[in-house]
């Protein structure tokens, strides 16, 4: 070999080390496993190969929005708070507070029980989002109006959250699903979070008049996911948590889609279905996502860059598409090659499609690394 030829490979080769490890999404890497099947639902695991892990091993750790709001380290309103309204705020969600609203949040306390706010207490006690009430640019925030489609979202925890496009919260004047994935790094404050509302007709707060969003309630069903994120138009949303409560006799009079959770014999089946698949998905290391087939079509697919983040997301999205096979489904007939040669229009063997996903599915991704890919049928 030529010294020249030997410099040359050296230099590719340094080259191809600094490259940053990415998920490597490309079919020889990622590949259908055999298909599980509960009733109107069957889900094909989408397997990686070992060298896939490997190139994803640095992705980040990201905690859940239901996590965080469960324990309270993540605050979402409407309108950022005043500083008046911060006492009020800390006592009815019980949020980390700080005994000082001037010091830099440096660590969590532990939250003051509610006889520590004494009316006549002149050190003012603040959850960390009023630490900087004093700025010009929050004080402006503060004084705007609450709207349907702009929600503002403080991260408590210590932390970086993935909040996933199709989230629904409920709480503030009306319940609302999340419009795009987005990551919320620790200690981010008063950052905008896009939502369509999924409870038209009301406009307040219920009777313990909290501002603040506190419950998490699921990842929508495959066509209010599919709404929210390709259509993005407020009317069609509401148009669908219609038709999808109607099909369950779950209306009510403010047209809350969260209504569903109160259909007993809704949740009991979709119940059943997390109960049945999730222990199958969650028992092989190398499952990264699943296509969703019912009847003769296929509801969607979720495919992630870690094992991690497809396990943290299991239970939510397996509920989202049993909803999909319980409200619209029927028993799958779908034929495996139909199954296969729809992942190779998304997936090919040199890479992602992205023109496919143009009009029908979504990439999310961190400094260029897919994190999550997305797609409807």
């Amino acid at each position: 070999m030529s010294r020249k030829i030997f410099l040359l490979l050296l230099l590719g080769y340094v080259w191809r080390c600094n490259l940053p490890l990415y998920a490597q999404f490309t079919l020889p890497e990622i590949s259908l496993g055999t298909p599980v099947t509960y009733k109107n639902l069957q889900l094909y695991p989408v397997i990686a190969t070992t060298s896939f892990f490997e190139a994803s091993k640095n992705t980040g750790s990201y905690a859940t929005l239901q996590q965080t709001m469960q324990n309270r380290l993540v605050q979402i309103a409407e309108q950022e708070p005043q500083p008046q309204t911060a006492r009020l705020l800390v006592m009815q969600n019980n949020y980390p507070v700080v005994p000082n609203q001037n010091r830099l949040l440096e660590r969590y306390e532990p939250v003051f029980e509610a006889n520590t706010f004494a009316a006549t207490d002149t050190n003012a006690i603040y959850s960390p989002f009023d630490n900087a009430i004093l700025d010009p640019e929050i004080v402006r925030l503060s004084q705007l109006e609450a709207q349907t489609d702009r929600l503002f979202i403080t991260n408590l925890s210590a932390d970086t959250i993935y909040l996933m496009a199709g989230e629904v919260i409920k709480g503030g004047r009306q319940d609302r699903v999340i419009a795009q994935n987005m990551l919320l790094p620790p200690n981010t404050r008063f950052a905008t979070l896009p939502v369509f509302c999924v409870e038209k007709n009301r406009w307040g707060y219920h009777n313990d008049k909290n501002p603040c969003f506190t419950d998490y309630s699921c990842i929508a069903d495959a066509n209010l996911r599919k709404t929210v994120q390709l259509n993005a138009v407020q009317e069609e949303v509401w148009n669908v948590v219609n038709r999808t409560t109607a099909l369950q006799n779950s209306q009510t009079a403010t047209q809350a889609y969260t209504a569903l959770e109160n259909n007993t014999a809704f949740t009991r089946l979709a119940d059943m279905y997390v109960q049945y698949l999730q222990p199958i998905l969650t028992g092989n290391k190398q499952i990264v996502g699943v296509l969703a087939v019912t009847g003769n079509r296929i509801a969607g697919a979720d495919i992630f860059a870690t094992n991690a983040l497809f396990t943290n997301h299991i239970a939510n999205l397996l509920r989202s598409y049993a909803a999909n096979a319980i409200i619209n489904g029927s028993a799958p007939v779908l034929m495996q090659q139909a199954v296969s040669a729809n992942l190779q229009q998304y997936i090919t063997a040199t890479g992602i499609n992205r023109q496919a996903f143009a009009n029908k599915g979504n990439i999310f991704e961190v400094n260029g690394q897919p994190l999550h890919l997305t797609w409807y049928e």
